[in-house]
């Protein structure tokens, strides 16, 4: 699971809400477990949260549903 401040944040998981993704845990240290996930979360940091810099919460909102 990832416990960046940017997945636990309550704004992140008041935007997730609404459109039915809930959190689960898995183990710590095992990222076979959610291979998908990891694999999204990787290419949404590299081509989006790593290359802008983001004033609010909105603006990444904007920027990742384009």
């Amino acid at each position: 699971m990832c416990y960046g401040p940017e997945f636990v944040a309550a704004p992140f998981q008041d935007w997730l809400a609404p459109v039915g993704i809930q959190r689960f845990r898995l183990y710590p240290g095992s990222p076979q477990e959610n291979g998908h996930n990891e694999h999204f979360t990787g290419t949404l940091r590299r081509e989006v949260l790593n290359i802008e810099c983001f004033a609010t919460t909105r603006q990444a909102q904007v920027v990742i549903n384009q």
